[in-house]
């Protein structure tokens, strides 16, 4: 859902297993056939050319039970709401480092009785709101992890604290592990993480001691959410295979849909350069040239 060159679309639509799995008791068993497939029915479009609703770089979305939308822009420092028809509802929050405002909004998650959780890397620090109109500020929470950068909050505030996403930082000096990602749970005594990931597709340029990193463009990147039954549901962007897990940590089972991912053209390559920085972009197109074979990927995220 990046937004290229500050503005985006936001297309919502329903999804629908052909298949579904309704038997969640077993799920070792349960996750495994072959005759499951995906529909796709779009229900409208935000930010059409013409209209008022103007999006930068989105982080992610939610959903509240009566189906309001919260989404998180990163260029604009706030979190866009709309009615579950589409309509602007609202914003919350604005650039700043006090109450109720964001530096580096990271993501959004509504919880439980509709409180709405938003995460700042750029603070390191969980903003709640309360779950009412107006979205007053019920409370914040720092989140610190020695040695690792908090970049997303995955679980909403239970009793053992938040679950959140960290990762290992770039150092100007090759590190060990370095983009390597964590999910723990932050406000436990628990050193251990739920989950170890590997690190998303980078390209790190290191010279006289100075360092860029950016991501990949259609890069693989693991990501991690939670459903609604409180498992969290991993997988890459690259297909549509998923693993389940509690949120303690154990394998509760597996998934898989067929999917062919679409080819990465010339074309979506330039257009991808095109929404970096100049600097950026040469950065890119340099490592192409260094590199043996394709540094891009051949095909698009699923």
């Amino acid at each position: 859902m990046k937004g290229q060159n500050g503005l985006g679309l936001l297309i919502v639509a329903a999804l629908l297993f052909e298949y579904g799995v309704k038997n969640s008791q077993n799920l070792e068993t349960s996750y495994n056939s072959t005759k499951k497939s995906i529909i796709l029915l779009k229900q409208f479009v935000i930010g059409k050319p013409g209209s008022n609703v103007v999006f930068g770089v989105l982080r992610n979305l939610d959903v509240d039970s009566e189906g309001n939308i919260f989404v998180a822009d990163y260029s604009f420092h706030q979190i866009k709401v709309f009615k579950g028809n589409g309509s602007p509802n609202g914003t919350i929050g604005r650039e700043g480092k006090g109450p109720g405002e964001f530096e580096q909004l990271g993501n959004v998650q509504v919880g439980r009785n509709d409180s709405v959780f938003a995460f700042d890397f750029g603070l390191r620090r969980i903003t709640v709101f309360a779950p009412n109109h107006d979205h007053r500020v019920a409370y914040i929470a720092p989140v610190y992890v020695q040695g690792e950068q908090p970049i997303e909050i995955i679980v909403p505030y239970r009793k053992n604290g938040f679950l959140v996403r960290t990762t290992i930082p770039f150092l100007p000096s090759l590190g060990p592990k370095e983009g390597e990602n964590f999910i723990r749970w932050v406000g436990s005594s628990s050193e251990k993480p739920v989950l170890s990931l590997p690190p998303a597709e980078f390209i790190v340029d290191r010279k006289g001691g100075a360092m860029i990193v950016t991501e990949m463009p259609f890069g693989r990147e693991a990501m991690v959410r939670i459903g609604y039954d409180d498992r969290l549901y991993y997988g890459y962007t690259d297909s549509l295979a998923i693993s389940i897990y509690s949120v303690g940590g154990r394998l509760l089972g597996h998934f898989s849909l067929p999917f062919q991912n679409r080819k990465v053209t010339r074309k979506d390559i330039n257009k991808a350069l095109e929404s970096y920085p100049g600097q950026v972009a040469d950065i890119i197109r340099r490592a192409q040239l260094l590199s043996r074979a394709t540094l891009f990927p051949r095909r698009r995220a699923a």
